[in-house]
């Protein structure tokens, strides 16, 4: 369970996922950090507006 990071190593190997490729987003700090500390790319969860800007700045929207 999260934000314990077997789960996020489990989900990368099971899928393929680079983990420098993705993007982790959750309203919780601490499970954002683990997917950092993978390197994912982690986005704190505060709002659509900050979630939209935040996506945009990555070149994603």
């Amino acid at each position: 369970m999260k934000p314990e990071e077997k789960i996020f190593r489990i989900l990368l190997e099971r899928h393929d996922i680079d983990p420098a490729a993705a993007v982790f987003v959750d309203d919780r700090v601490e499970n954002v950090a683990v997917a950092e500390r993978l390197g994912i790319r982690g986005v704190h969860f505060t709002g659509p507006a900050e979630l939209s800007a935040n996506l945009s700045r990555m070149g994603l929207l």
